[in-house]
């Protein structure tokens, strides 16, 4: 069982929060690869050098990485590739209402991208008459 804490960007600026993580595995129980730190886009984007250096810091310790809202913010996909994390959530822009192709064409990019990076994904808000849910685009997990 894999235990995923979400953190705010006031508790991620705290000084003590890379202490404060660390500590989580062993006061759970848990062991390496079972603690899945997840944190919103905004976050990692707010000082990406030092989320960058945390992030990295955190893997070591065995944490699983997750960045989410993925798109929603000023990331780019070359954040994908410089911090350190296993699994991006995003949330579908082709929310079944608007089926436009712009929309299709991000959620594809989005999905093609990380999967190349060999991220796991997780979007949201696909619903199964979408395009990309029925041809199996959505790559959950």
């Amino acid at each position: 069982m894999t235990v995923a804490l979400s953190f705010s960007a006031v508790q991620c600026r705290d000084r003590n929060f890379l202490r404060l993580v660390s500590n989580i595995p062993r006061a759970m129980r848990l062991g390496p690869g079972y603690l899945e730190l997840q944190l919103t886009e905004s976050v990692a984007m707010n000082d990406p050098e030092t989320a960058a250096c945390i992030l990295e810091r955190l893997g070591r310790l065995g944490v699983r990485l997750v960045i989410d809202e993925f798109g929603t913010g000023d990331s780019s996909f070359d954040d994908l590739r410089r911090f350190n994390i296993e699994r991006i959530g995003f949330s579908s822009f082709g929310r079944g209402i608007c089926t436009c192709e712009a929309d299709r064409a991000i959620d594809g990019a989005i999905i093609s991208v990380s999967k190349s990076l060999g991220l796991r994904r997780l979007a949201e808000g696909l619903e199964p008459s979408d395009p990309l849910a029925v041809s199996g685009g959505a790559g959950l997990r």
